[in-house]
């Protein structure tokens, strides 16, 4: 240990300047309690004269066989750093005390949000992404070496306080060459149950590739906005890995996405994230994406998110100010109020559905793309969509066989703005609905 303490020497911090900084660990400075002991905030002085909030790490002195991951959190933190890992600020390791001192995140870790009504989609969905990066400079380094966290869980995603994901605790990593493609580890059991990847269960051989299944069962916590275990139930419920992979993403989203969370939803970004977490808990590792990948995808599913919540600026815009929208309001038809509605209100997003429509009519003979910068008040939209009625409708769905998720979309227009409807006088809605041409 102490050739180990001499190489990180520039790291150590004064056993009594923690205890100064946490009130000699005080219970007004106490934050959380794992198996290694408890944590402590505190004011450290920083290498440029500035005060840093940490977190320091106390281990607890029952834990006589924690040397080598107190040194193994020290090397490998200081070895690597990206700006979706915690930082270390130092340690200290005197008197029989082992501390470990981070900056401090304070909106605590990803499990404690996992059900709170308030932590919308898109938050959830650059949090993934944030933790994705960091992984993914784990598993790709610019050294000869890659780390293997071993323990990727929502419990060890920290939030700082701008909410950006820092991975953290890396007391069970391990180095493995990075010039191998499928480089492995032969270990014992480790990790947390319900995280851990079945194949290194069975084999105790460990790959990047277990590390990846352990973040797609964070994937799916955040999408269904509950633990990877949950005791409550006597079914396949009980295990979430069990139930995404036995589930169909319409299942999911249907039957274990909060409602208020899939009223957000765009449909797109749903099904890029959905579908790339299912591909983490692939049956065999080599099924499983790389995490550049996985990067890609959730980057593509905030992308499509961001795109709804543009939409959905615009139209309020649209609907409430400009001289398109006050004109439109004139002329008393009765869908008017209807289209305002879903417009603005937040069971729906007008811009958002007009988009994925457009993508799924893009191949139709006679569809005419219209930008949906064009599309700024009601009449614009009744104008627009008249024309998509035909194409739209069960008949050529089912004659073209369409996707289900063509057919969910189109759904979702006929149910939601009632597209078929808009272009008639009420004479001639009251024949067609009788004649059930209508959804």
């Amino acid at each position: 240990m102490s050739s180990f303490l001499r190489e990180f020497e520039h790291l150590k911090i004064p056993l009594q300047t923690i205890k100064d900084a946490t009130n000699n660990f005080g219970e007004d400075k106490f934050i959380a309690e794992g198996g290694y002991g408890k944590v402590y905030r505190g004011e450290f002085l920083g290498s440029e004269g500035v005060m840093i909030t940490g977190a320091a790490k106390r281990w607890s002195t029952s834990n006589e066989d924690g040397d080598p991951e107190f040194q193994r959190e020290i090397m490998l933190l200081s070895d690597n750093k990206h700006e979706n890992l915690i930082s270390l600020l130092g340690f200290c390791y005197e008197n029989n005390e082992r501390i470990l001192v981070y900056k401090y995140a304070p909106n605590k870790s990803l499990d404690f949000h996992l059900q709170d009504p308030n932590f919308t989609w898109i938050q959830r969905l650059k949090i993934c992404l944030g933790a994705a990066r960091g992984l993914e400079y784990l598993h790709n380094p610019r050294g000869a070496q890659r780390v293997l966290h071993f323990d990727i869980k929502s419990a060890n995603i920290l939030l700082d306080e701008n909410w950006n994901a820092k991975i953290a605790d890396f007391g069970l990593s391990k180095y493995g060459p990075a010039t191998r493609n499928r480089s492995y580890l032969i270990t014992q059991a480790k990790g947390t149950q319900g995280y851990a990847d079945p194949v290194f269960l069975q084999t105790m051989i460990y790959t990047k590739e277990s590390d990846v299944y352990s973040f797609g069962v964070v994937l799916f916590e955040v999408l269904c906005s509950r633990f990877c275990f949950d005791p409550k139930f006597n079914d396949r419920r009980r295990s979430l890995p069990i139930l995404a992979k036995t589930s169909t993403k319409e299942e999911i989203r249907d039957n274990y996405v909060s409602f208020d969370l899939r009223q957000q939803m765009e449909e797109d970004s749903f099904d890029k994230f959905v579908t790339v977490a299912h591909q983490c808990l692939g049956k065999q590792q080599k099924q499983r994406p790389s995490m550049d990948l996985i990067v890609k995808e959730i980057e593509t599913a905030l992308k499509f998110q961001e795109r709804r919540n543009v939409f959905s600026s615009d139209v309020n815009v649209a609907s409430s100010s400009t001289p398109h929208a006050k004109k439109d309001q004139v002329g008393g038809n009765p869908d008017d109020d209807m289209i305002k509605r879903w417009s603005t209100g937040r069971e729906g997003n007008l811009r958002s559905l007009l988009a994925t429509l457009h993508d799924v009519l893009e191949p139709e003979i006679g569809w005419e793309r219209v930008s949906l910068t064009q599309i700024t008040g009601i009449r614009g939209v009744r104008k627009h969509y008249a024309k998509a009625v035909h194409l739209i409708g069960p008949v050529m769905l089912k004659e073209r066989g369409a996707s289900s998720r063509e057919k969910y979309i189109c759904r979702k227009v006929h149910e939601i703005l009632k597209v078929g409807r808009l272009g008639f006088n009420p004479e001639e809605r009251e024949l067609r609905e009788k004649q059930g041409k209508f959804w």
